[in-house]
């Protein structure tokens, strides 16, 4: 199973990602 504060992680830099490339 994943830790969830890596999950949290890996969530956290998609959405870093999203707002760069759609900002």
């Amino acid at each position: 199973s994943i830790p969830t504060s890596k999950l949290n992680r890996e969530f956290h830099h998609g959405n870093e990602t999203v707002r760069i490339l759609f900002n």
